[in-house]
């Protein structure tokens, strides 16, 4: 019996992968990495397996990068999420590489890591822009910068102080990152792929506070439609995506990829399962009826590992 060592993640995601993995007859231990005994219990035994729900909070995303490159990289151990769709997790200079890589249609992006050059850009830039930092939560460090003074005294500050960002210990220093304005979009849209043929989405509202979709919590589920779900599913496989979540927005009468996230959403937020769910058939996406995005993801992590749904 195929054994999997499983993360407990602060969010309780454990409790929904555990009992979908024993059921499908695979042998899981929990574990709790923040205790020592946990640690070495971990990096002692001998799991054909690693899961870990692991967010973007500092201390939890800086350990997980380092655990899921030595089970996946060193170990050759079966991952989720794999180090590939893990290193770019909440940073999206990093996406950005790969949006450039793999020619993904995104808003105009310019980064900067050199005031002078910073500087010269602003000076000479149409405005609006959006401005972002690297990781955030929430729309935190997002903005539109509307004056060019503020986008002058911005830039200054970055390279000189730095600023703080939704978590302390990511201070943007150094590098400045700027995105064109997309206006009359009053959201932004979710898809999650689950594999090549299932998703979810949902289209995200501003908030009358900050204008950004992102931490809104205001949900609909209108707005998805195939066209959306093709272009999401063509973006996925380009990449070579397992199971990622999409945010996007309209350009040009088409979408544009702003961020994409392999942990993505809460327990508390249970709009996944009510929202439009799609699966391809014949060719085609067609809607179907709501899934649970807990079994959705088990299932798909399981055909991308080649494992069985029946019998560890």
């Amino acid at each position: 019996m195929r054994r999997i060592a499983l993360v407990k993640d602060e969010n309780g995601y454990h409790e929904n992968y555990r009992p979908i993995l024993e059921e499908y007859g695979y042998s899981v231990e929990v574990i709790d990495l923040w205790r020592s005994e946990g640690m070495q219990h971990l990096l002692g035994g001998r799991w054909d397996g690693f899961i870990w729900w692991a967010k973007h909070t500092p201390r939890i995303r800086n350990l997980a990068k380092k655990l899921l490159y030595f089970f996946d990289r060193v170990e050759n151990i079966k991952t989720y999420p794999s180090f590939r769709d893990y290193w770019h997790y909440d940073d999206k200079v990093a996406q950005y590489f790969l949006f450039k890589k793999f020619e993904i249609s995104v808003p105009e992006t310019w980064i900067f890591n050199r005031e002078d050059d910073a500087l010269e850009f602003a000076e000479k830039t149409s405005l609006p822009l959006i401005y972002k930092s690297a990781s955030g939560a929430g729309s935190s460090n997002v903005g539109l910068m509307e004056k060019r003074k503020d986008l002058i005294r911005y830039i200054k500050k970055i390279f000189k102080e730095g600023m703080k960002t939704h978590f302390r210990e990511d201070l943007q220093k150094d590098y400045v990152y700027l995105q064109e304005f997309l206006p009359g979009n009053s959201g932004d849209y979710r898809v999650v792929m689950y594999g090549p043929e299932l998703a979810v989405g949902f289209f995200r509202k501003n908030s009358e506070k900050n204008s950004f979709a992102s931490g809104s919590g205001i949900y609909e589920a209108s707005g998805i439609t195939p066209d959306l779900i093709g272009f999401v599913e063509s973006v996925h496989r380009k990449m070579g995506n397992s199971i990622m979540s999409y945010d996007l927005l309209e350009k040009d009468g088409g979408f544009a990829v702003t961020e994409m996230s392999i942990i993505y959403g809460i327990l508390e937020n249970t709009f996944y399962e009510s929202a439009d769910w799609y699966s391809k058939r014949g060719g085609r996406w067609e809607k179907v009826e709501p899934a649970t995005r807990h079994r959705s993801t088990i299932d798909a992590l399981l055909a991308n590992w080649g494992w069985p749904l029946s019998g560890g």
